[in-house]
């Protein structure tokens, strides 16, 4: 199971707007960005997921 820690940001009570944030995948470098809820569940639940690299694999 994967774990991950999500930052969400909100500039003030009076901005209705959606909310934006950070989802990070714990143990990973790589850091995403939302700005909705709909973007938010696609990097959850694995759609905008890039192959892990491997230390030994050639860089192309």
């Amino acid at each position: 199971m994967d774990s991950y820690i999500v930052r969400v940001y909100r500039r003030d009570e009076e901005d209705h707007s959606p909310s934006r944030g950070v989802v990070e995948q714990i143990g990973a470098v790589r850091q995403e960005v939302f700005s909705t809820m709909e973007e938010l569940w696609k990097i959850l639940s694995g759609i905008n997921k890039q192959p892990a690299r491997r230390g030994n694999e050639k860089q192309e």
